[in-house]
């Protein structure tokens, strides 16, 4: 889970950018400065990633909400209620 999910930032940054990594274009719009690191509790467990960041401006995954350690992927919406 966590390498797909940093695939999926890995493109949105490409994507934002302009440019692929160690890629040089005309294109592009702003360069890639490391990575920092979040936690983000699933159902599954904690899982430590790795969020691109940029020179310029900021970036944050659409997959996450910002300042919540919450699951998008488990929606309230699943878990059963008691209907009598």
């Amino acid at each position: 889970m966590k390498v797909l999910v940093e695939a999926v930032m890995d493109a949105e940054v490409s994507q934002l950018i302009g440019a692929e990594r160690f890629e040089r274009s005309t294109e592009r719009k702003n360069y890639r400065n490391g990575y920092r690191r979040r936690e983000w509790d699933t159902r599954v467990g904690t899982i430590e990633l790795q969020i691109p960041k940029l020179r310029k401006g900021s970036y944050f995954p659409s997959l996450l909400e910002p300042r919540r350690r919450a699951d998008i992927l488990a929606p309230e919406s699943t878990q059963t209620d008691d209907v009598r």
